[in-house]
């Protein structure tokens, strides 16, 4: 079976726990509009400042986004 690539969350939480600061990380949701077409907004929080915002039509692909702007600005 062929290993699945590594999402942004994953790889989030893996320089998290390896620095051991897992403690330190927020997410906030929000979504607006209908349920037939939501938009959902993540932030990712981390030792109470803002490092991630991405919006996107699920929660789980703002959350993907938004971490992937959050690895980029720990990194």
């Amino acid at each position: 079976m062929p290993k699945r690539p590594t999402t942004n969350r994953t790889a989030l939480s893996n320089l998290l726990q390896g620095r051991r600061e897992t403690n330190l990380l927020v997410w906030e949701d929000t979504v607006v509009g209908p349920a037939h077409n939501p938009l959902w907004t993540s932030v990712v929080i981390f030792n109470d400042k803002e490092c991630g915002r991405a919006s996107g039509p699920t929660k789980n692909d703002a959350r993907e986004a938004a971490a992937g702007q959050a690895l980029q600005s720990m990194r």
